[in-house]
């Protein structure tokens, strides 16, 4: 039994075999890739090919087991002519002869590209997202029944009002006082924001993209930006406040810059002027960062071997004997194209009570979102939880094969339930 080497693999692989035509003894008919045995139409062994070593054979190998595929294939559409035009079979066959021994194949080393087809990796999946809202610290969600009610709240005069007791002897009047109340119209505002995911789109979505799960973040992300900005404009709007409690940082005395800038100072004024303690001092992050800065505000740490070079804003709650600081790093794209800050360069001061929602009678929170509760469901298909109502659906209507719509509702009244806690810094940083 002859041996022959991979560059000389015989040419007339299965080309004189036409199953069911004319067989031509010694032809050869099969190529066993594992052992490297070829075979005549009799199961004969008639060659082995010799070995190469290292990447040579492999190469080889791909190369030669490539080209025997390609020779088989080609005799099968041989042998479907040969059977309405065995003419025409035959000169198929002529030509490929004629092909191998005029037009020989150049084989060349493989590259990456040879072997490799780009596609998405299957366990990553990039994107960004939004910092933490801080919309429900501010305005905390009370749940409601209704979409529309009122809520009560006790004149603030009666715990500041001086009444003076009766003196004398008995049997005179006494002085009597009586509790003040008023109550405020509060109705809810219906917002809803959905996607749609179309079957092809779901179908053809990569391994890691999880489309329909991307579509509801989305859908979630953009209504919590949206309730930052209204929440925030809601704190930020001077009317909404006591002018004993808001503070407008003049020229001279920014932040961020001035000769007569004093952070702490204003802090502590806003603080004074609220009718009842602080839960929290709330501003966005280059706010803050003016803050520990400021030169002022750093004699209260600075150059201290007990403190840490930049304080956080636990630190500085700590050191200055004030509420917790919060500090907001939300981001939308504004009107120039290019990412801002929520909340601007304004420090909002707030309370929440000590109980949530209070039923004591004599506590109140500066602003609460009255979102309505919606009890019950129409459907499988839809969930609430804490007043958020989700819905998704099939919709045969949309596109050529329908596909899945995910709907999120809330129903909230944002208010400014107290003018009197908490306060409001203008233009502390610009």
């Amino acid at each position: 039994m002859a041996t022959i080497p991979y560059s000389e693999i015989p040419k007339n692989a299965g080309e004189n075999y036409i199953p069911g035509g004319s067989k031509e003894p010694g032809a050869v008919t099969h190529l066993d890739t594992k052992d490297g045995y070829v075979y005549d139409k009799d199961g004969n062994q008639v060659a082995r090919w010799d070995v190469l070593d290292g990447e040579q054979k492999v190469r080889a190998k791909s190369s030669a087991t490539a080209q025997y595929v390609a020779a088989q294939s080609f005799l099968m559409s041989c042998y479907a002519v040969s059977q309405h035009d065995p003419e025409r079979a035959r000169q198929m066959l002529e030509a490929a002869r004629r092909d191998d021994e005029h037009n020989p194949m150049h084989l060349l080393d493989l590259g990456t590209g040879d072997v490799h087809t780009p596609s998405a990796l299957p366990n990553i999946a990039m994107g960004y997202r939004n910092e933490p809202p801080m919309a429900d610290v501010y305005s905390p969600p009370v749940l409601v029944p209704k979409p529309s009610d009122y809520y009560n709240v006790f004149d603030k005069n009666d715990a500041f009002q001086r009444a003076y007791p009766t003196g004398g002897t008995g049997g005179a009047s006494v002085a009597e006082i009586a509790p003040r109340l008023a109550t405020t119209l509060f109705t809810t505002t219906e917002r809803a924001l959905g996607g749609f995911v179309a079957t092809q789109v779901e179908a053809a979505a990569d391994v890691p993209l999880r489309i329909l799960t991307a579509t509801s973040k989305r859908v979630m992300n953009a209504m919590a930006l949206e309730r930052e900005i209204r929440v925030q404009s809601l704190a930020r709007t001077t009317s909404n406040w006591n002018s004993n409690n808001v503070l407008t940082v003049a020229a001279g005395a920014k932040w961020n810059g001035g000769g007569s800038s004093d952070p702490i100072k204003d802090l502590q004024g806003r603080d004074e002027s609220s009718l009842m303690g602080l839960s929290g001092i709330l501003m966005a992050l280059p706010t803050f960062n003016a803050m520990v800065r400021n030169p002022a505000a750093r004699a209260y740490w600075g150059f201290k071997d007990t403190d840490r070079d930049i304080p956080t804003p636990q630190d500085l709650s700590k050191r200055l004997g004030l509420p917790p600081i919060y500090v907001s790093r939300m981001r939308y794209i504004g009107s120039a194209g290019t990412p801002v800050f929520v909340w601007g360069g304004d420090v909002v001061l707030f309370r929440n009570p000590d109980e949530m929602p209070p039923t004591s009678q004599d506590d109140i929170a500066s602003s609460y979102s009255f979102r309505w509760n919606m009890t019950g469901k129409p459907s499988d298909a839809t969930q609430v939880s804490g007043g958020y109502i989700v819905r998704q659906y099939y919709d045969q209507n949309r596109g050529s094969m329908g596909g899945i719509k995910v709907v999120v509702v809330h129903q909230d009244a944002e208010v400014q339930t107290s003018a009197y806690v908490g306060g409001l810094i203008v233009n502390a940083y610009v």
